[in-house]
């Protein structure tokens, strides 16, 4: 089975968010692909099932935990794959995925792609307060920005955003997954995803941070589906004073893994449009054994393709 290795949201390789792209050119099972994203233990694995370029390419995505039906570095990564496994001469490409089509474009940026993609729909899931804040980061009064809402986001994922007065505070926080559970419950994964005005770069506009619990907590190194959450409550929030913006945005740098997240993002007519994009470097290509333990749930069924 056919798979690459690309760093998304990355200015150089060996930086961004890790993705591994699978080609199934033969129908495979939740629980086969489910034990290859936890064997690549990536943030995110893709697995491209069909289609074709007129009619779209079926994507599902996997973290090693579970399947999601949307995040924004798989999206752009398995684009990007697909335009240079085909030798596709498009500037758009569509993905099927679990909330439905994706279209992401390209745009020539000093030589380079940059990959982009419109975010859907952002639902506002509920206010979190002070208190809740200051439980589940370990965050005191004085690092949080208690001028503007903390609120609970969801786009497929769900994140709590937080809005810190610093980047040391930024910095400083973390993730208590048991009060997380208390407070929001057991079925909704435990995930907090901060944002500062400060940066490290100063050609950057605004540093973030994601932490999350699979079997243990961990950092996301560049996250494109909270940064469609992150455009929307900039937008509702006017936290930077304007209804029109173009950013970028720095994550991973506390875990070696610097990434860089364009963000675009206005309002008309009362409606909210954010875009996310970012670059994308090529690590390794290969072909994945399926005579092994992790092929015995093949199916007869060929995946098509086109």
């Amino acid at each position: 089975m056919r798979f690459y290795l690309v760093d998304v949201f990355a200015e150089k390789p060996l930086a961004g968010n890790q993705l591994a792209v699978f080609f199934c050119d033969k129908a495979l099972d939740t629980a086969t692909l489910q034990a290859i994203a936890r064997e690549t233990n990536f943030s995110e694995t893709t697995f491209i099932t069909g289609g074709s370029r007129s009619a779209g390419y079926d994507v599902r995505i996997f973290t090693p935990a579970h399947e999601l039906p949307f995040a924004g570095h798989p999206v752009l990564g398995t684009a990007a794959v697909l335009m240079r496994h085909y030798n596709l001469p498009v500037s758009s490409l569509t993905l099927h995925l679990g909330v439905g089509a994706v279209t992401v474009t390209t745009v020539m940026e000093a030589g380079d792609p940059v990959y982009w993609l419109q975010g859907p729909p952002v639902d506002i899931v509920q206010t979190v307060s002070n208190e809740q804040v200051f439980e589940i980061t370990g965050a005191s009064p004085q690092d949080i920005d208690t001028g503007f809402p903390v609120q609970r986001l969801r786009v497929g994922p769900e994140f709590s955003l937080v809005p810190f007065r610093s980047l040391r505070a930024l910095d400083a926080m973390r993730l208590d997954v048991n009060a997380h559970r208390r407070h929001f419950g057991e079925a909704v994964m435990s995930e907090v995803y901060g944002v500062s005005r400060e940066a490290r770069d100063p050609q950057h506009d605004l540093s973030v941070r994601l932490l999350f619990d699979a079997g243990g907590v961990r950092e996301d190194a560049a996250t494109g589906s909270a940064a469609v959450c992150l455009g929307v409550w900039l937008l509702d929030t006017h936290y930077l004073g304007t209804t029109k913006f173009s950013l970028r945005v720095e994550q991973g740098g506390l875990i070696g893994r610097p990434s860089t997240l364009y963000l675009k993002g206005s309002t008309t007519e009362q409606r909210n449009k954010v875009s996310v994009g970012g670059r994308i470097a090529f690590i390794a290509s290969g072909e994945w054994p399926m005579n092994s333990d992790a092929g015995q749930h093949m199916t007869d069924n060929d995946a098509g393709f086109s």
